[in-house]
């Protein structure tokens, strides 16, 4: 879900019950940072993207410059590491110590542990990557 773009339920390959169609996003560590913004609809804000690539590899995970959103301040002490140069990728990211509430595409919602696998959130937040397998 994105402002002028999207994709229809009919489009999801994997399943719907296979794929998150919203993550939990957390609002940024100070009033400047865009994270948790949501009616912004870029990366971070109201959005995750590029999860379980790059640097941004699990939920809440503790990196240092994980999510890269403009602006945003470096606080991987709380779960929020970010690179605040570019837009690019944002992690789902919540207040709870052990996971995030997700949404997934047949209206269910669950928690994901932060200890998920890599390759299993990636899969969990790909439409179309020909798994369909339940998690």
């Amino acid at each position: 879900m994105c402002i002028n773009w999207g994709s229809k339920i009919q489009a999801i390959e994997d399943g719907s019950s296979n794929t998150i169609a919203v993550n939990h996003v957390r609002a940024g560590p100070v009033s400047t940072d865009v994270r948790g913004s949501w009616a912004l609809g870029m990366p971070g804000a109201s959005i995750t993207v590029a999860n379980a690539v790059g640097d941004c590899y699990t939920p809440n995970d503790t990196n240092s410059n994980s999510d890269d959103i403009g602006g945003c301040t470096d606080r991987p002490d709380i779960a929020m590491g970010c690179w605040g140069n570019g837009t690019g990728q944002a992690q789902a990211r919540a207040a709870h110590s052990q996971g995030v509430v997700t949404a997934f595409g047949d209206g269910s919602v669950r928690f994901i542990s932060n200890s998920v696998p890599q390759q299993t959130w990636y899969l969990m937040n790909s439409r179309n990557d020909g798994s369909t397998w339940n998690f």
